[in-house]
């Protein structure tokens, strides 16, 4: 017996069952799943009819209308598009950038770029000020006519250096006008002086000699400069000689030798040739070309004396070096660099001779000597000493050396006294102002040019006889060893003003070399950053790379 009476028969709903007659409304199909067994069965979609009243209210108005009328939505406004990718990937970029940056920035960057700035501008400004109030001091004890008067311009090279210094202000003592330049990159000592009326950089000769030869041309033009006095310490002579013809077409007088002539005169080499067609002594000298040459020097063992090398050859003016050879050839193999030794440049090994070093600064004008300052430099005290027979090599030297024209510029030997009496012997030479000129008093410009005669001081001795003394250096040898001697020498450097950079009328300039140059270079020289200061800046080195 079923289940259900219904069981077996389909089920229909008595609203559908009425309208059966009618047309058939559409079926559904539904899956029922019992017993295991799953049957499919079709009903109609039908539901329970509405009361008259609701069907008579729910009634649409027309016969056509299914559903009431309902405004559409009005589209949304068109984004903007830009014309391209570029704008909109630029903007994001540089959001991104600067979002980038501003999280890489510490804090700590900020709290010290801040306290720097403001102390990088007091002392722009204290500087400003007492640079200004020196001048003031020094145009108090001028008079007006003296300031006002028209004056000739010198102009001077290698502004930051001791030598560049003293020359503006012997120059300026002697009634000149004083402009002073100096390549860029270096230290303006010179800037400070207020004996300097006007500091220029020009570009650094090496490697763009055509704009630094532009340069100073436009400096003396523009200056109406009269005459153009080279150090030649913080850069070879050789680029000043290849301006001099371009600068005495403009009228200026140059106090260099020619570029023949320095070349002649810097070539450690032929320094020995013309020793021995002169006659005079000379040391022993080898010229090599070679790594192979060197190493022979070092056959019989360590080397018995002390070995300089000079650069020789063409290039001797352009790339001054000097070596100190090693005593064994193990030492000589590790830190010597012998990658510019070819036949087109070459060495002269010279053999020292044991004795006394001089150092000289001579003046020649005309082919003759004006000025000679004989210097010997220990423990940071130069010396001037009287040595005649260096005066007589000197002269002679020169006057051979002049040959066949006219020679005026300043040159500094390096001589040999032997130490058990004889003939003075050379070392090597260079064109240029060697750092015992500071013992020259302000008379030194008479042996330069015609002094002007408007000059406020008689004519005097051009040598000083006190010695110049290198304030660092003697406070330290006082404080390593403070005995009597060390501790005159500290306060006859401090209260006699003999110090190598100190002036009453014009002390900033010792302020800024002992205070910022000093400190700057010798920062920059340990850290690698800065090349070894040249020989300008110091006592101790007579040339540019090795204590002599």
């Amino acid at each position: 017996m079923p289940a259900c009476a219904h069981e077996g028969r389909a089920w229909r709903s008595p609203s559908l069952a009425s309208s059966s007659s009618g047309s058939s409304p559409p079926a559904s199909p539904v899956l029922i799943r019992a017993n295991g067994t799953t049957r499919r069965f079709s009903l109609p979609l039908a539901t329970s009819p509405l009361p008259p009243a609701k069907q008579a209210a729910t009634a649409p108005s027309s016969p056509t209308a299914l559903c009431p009328a309902r405004p559409w939505p009005e589209p949304p406004p068109p984004e903007p598009v830009f014309n391209g990718w570029y704008p909109l990937f630029l903007l994001r970029l540089t959001i991104a950038l600067a979002s980038d940056a501003l999280s890489r920035l510490a804090w700590h960057r900020l709290l010290l770029f801040w306290p720097s700035l403001l102390a990088s501008a007091a002392l722009a400004l204290f500087w400003r000020a007492l640079a200004t109030f020196c001048r003031v001091l020094e145009a108090a004890h001028t008079s007006a006519w003296e300031r006002a008067r028209p004056k000739r311009t010198v102009l001077l090279g290698g502004g930051s250096t001791l030598q560049a210094l003293h020359l503006a202000r012997n120059f300026h003592d002697a009634g000149a006008r004083v402009v002073v330049c100096e390549s860029d990159g270096l230290f303006p000592l010179a800037r400070f002086s207020a004996a300097v009326s006007a500091f220029h950089t020009v570009p650094r000769p090496e490697g763009r000699t055509h704009e630094y030869v532009c340069a100073l041309c436009r400096i003396a033009e523009q200056e109406k400069a009269a005459l153009y006095v080279p150090v030649s310490a913080s850069s070879p002579a050789y680029y000043d000689a290849l301006a001099k013809p371009h600068l005495e077409k403009l009228g200026v007088k140059v106090f260099c030798p020619s570029a023949r002539d320095v070349c002649r005169l810097e070539d450690a080499w032929e320094l020995m040739r013309r020793c021995a067609a002169l006659s005079l002594p000379a040391p022993a000298a080898h010229k090599v070309v070679s790594r192979e040459q060197v190493l022979a020097l070092y056959a019989g063992g360590p080397l018995k004396r002390r070995m300089l090398a000079f650069t020789a050859g063409p290039t001797a003016a352009r790339a001054r070096r000097c070596v100190v050879l090693p005593k064994t050839r193990a030492e000589f193999q590790q830190k010597v660099q012998l990658d510019d030794l070819n036949e087109l440049q070459p060495w002269a090994v010279v053999q020292d001779v044991p004795g006394e070093h001089l150092i000289t600064c001579t003046t020649v004008r005309d082919s003759q000597v004006t000025a000679n300052v004989t210097c010997t430099g220990r423990d940071g005290v130069l010396t001037p000493v009287n040595r005649p027979e260096v005066v007589a090599w000197v002269e002679r030297f020169v006057a051979e050396a002049s040959k066949g024209g006219k020679l005026s510029a300043h040159l500094a030997f390096h001589v040999v006294v032997p130490a058990g009496g004889g003939a003075v012997v050379p070392l090597a030479c260079r064109v240029g102002v060697s750092l015992p000129y500071v013992c020259l008093s302000a008379d030194h410009p008479r042996a330069v040019w015609t002094a002007c005669r408007h000059a406020d001081h008689a004519p005097g001795p051009i040598l000083a006889s006190a010695p110049r003394l290198w304030l660092p250096s003697v406070a330290l040898r006082a404080l390593l060893r403070p005995t009597v001697q060390c501790v005159a020498g500290l306060g006859y450097a401090v209260f006699k003003g003999r110090e190598a950079a100190f002036v009453a009328w014009d002390p900033l300039p010792f302020f800024a070399h002992h205070c910022i140059q000093v400190p700057l270079e010798a920062l920059g020289s340990w850290c690698g950053v800065l090349r070894a200061t040249p020989a300008a800046h110091s006592l101790f080195d007579p040339f540019v790379g090795v204590a002599c």
